[in-house]
């Protein structure tokens, strides 16, 4: 009489026996190697915070830029500008932010944040305020919305800050949970004495400890 097997996960099995030919062999040496196989497939498997299947692989940490478009804080703070429609300018001399929303894997750990950004030129000095990168997280069941602390610009010099450059937020260390949580990288302008409109936002970016494959996005 035929039977139904449940594949058990915990089982991840080195080796698969295979029947040999020749006489007639019993059901349950044919059985052995294909609840095997079975086994081996459910291993591979584990659920995300959602409930769906994960497939692992080794840990990789790929750089991902991001491709979404950005929202301002203000419509009057910011402006599109360049030929790849990416790049956008502050219109203000306080602090105004953009966020870059981003759709990491489920279950990845994000663990840096980069900004490129351009001073524009004609500083005096650096502004007393200078740019910053940091990671916003949404609440869909609370409408909570918490910022971790952010990576700050330091140039070295104006001379420096005028021309394209990066900085960072590092050491992270936050888990992805999508079934809960959005995630955005927010890059502040300059402001303060010594502030210009003008500032260019390049692009963004972050990196990922990721160890299965999930959906992506931007």
């Amino acid at each position: 009489m035929s039977s139904t097997y449940t594949p058990n996960p915990a089982n991840n099995p080195a080796s698969i026996t295979r029947a040999s030919d020749g006489d007639p062999k019993p059901i349950a040496s044919v059985n052995i190697g294909l609840e095997g196989i079975a086994d081996k497939v459910a291993n591979t498997q584990w659920p995300g915070t959602d409930g769906t299947k994960r497939y692992p692989y080794a840990s990789r940490s790929p750089v991902v830029q991001v491709s979404c478009s950005p929202y301002p804080d203000s419509a009057a703070s910011w402006t599109m500008g360049g030929t790849s429609g990416f790049r956008v300018f502050s219109l203000v001399t306080y602090q105004a932010t953009m966020q870059y929303p981003i759709s990491p894997p489920d279950g990845s750990t994000i663990q840096t944040l980069t900004a490129i950004v351009r001073g524009v030129a004609g500083h005096v000095a650096l502004p007393a305020t200078r740019p910053n990168v940091a990671l916003v997280v949404y609440d869909s069941q609370t409408g909570a919305t918490a910022a971790y602390s952010a990576g700050t610009d330091a140039p070295a010099n104006v001379a420096a800050y005028e021309v394209a450059h990066s900085f960072m937020r590092t050491a992270l260390g936050v888990v992805v949970d999508r079934s809960r949580y959005s995630y955005s990288i927010a890059v502040g302008s300059e402001g303060g004495a010594n502030a210009l409109a003008g500032m260019a936002i390049y692009g963004v970016s972050y990196v990922a400890d990721i160890t299965s494959q999930d959906p992506g996005g931007c």
